[in-house]
């Protein structure tokens, strides 16, 4: 039985000190209550100093990627697309306008020399001066039909 008081009183005694120790806290000793809102506002300011590390760190490692591994590939690449226009494509054009481009060119321009619209235009051109010459006879022969 007395080994049962003992520990009956070594309980009471955790009980008792578990209940009255916390009144001598650090926290409870405190005269000046945090609200929430300082709370809030301190979270803030290590929200956004950790923002600018972040930020800064990004910035840096984005301008490291930048510079050495995706220009590098842009100029290989645009100089392999230069390299195969030039050397694959181009003469192809070129190849392609020679033999059809200017050979069309040269039948047009052929027509055009040989087309009945030019001597159309010609002989409407003629006939004209012809029916100038008419009107203005005619013109004159009125006038001197007036006079008289």
């Amino acid at each position: 039985m007395k080994f049962f008081i003992n520990r009956l009183a070594f309980l009471l005694i955790l009980l008792i000190g578990s209940l009255i120790l916390p009144i001598f806290s650090p926290v409870f000793a405190q005269e000046k209550t945090i609200t929430p809102s300082e709370i809030l506002e301190k979270v803030k300011k290590i929200g956004e100093r950790i923002l600018e590390v972040i930020q800064k760190g990004l910035s840096i490692i984005s301008e490291k990627i930048w510079k050495k591994q995706v220009l590098p590939l842009w100029q290989e690449k645009t100089n392999w697309v230069k390299k195969w226009w030039n050397e694959a494509f181009l003469p192809k054009i070129k190849g392609f306008f020679k033999e059809k481009v200017e050979l069309q060119i040269k039948k047009g321009i052929e027509k055009i020399k040989t087309r009945p619209i030019i001597e159309e235009f010609k002989k409407e051109v003629e006939e004209l001066k012809e029916e100038l010459s008419r009107v203005s006879k005619s013109f004159w022969e009125r006038a001197k039909k007036l006079i008289k």
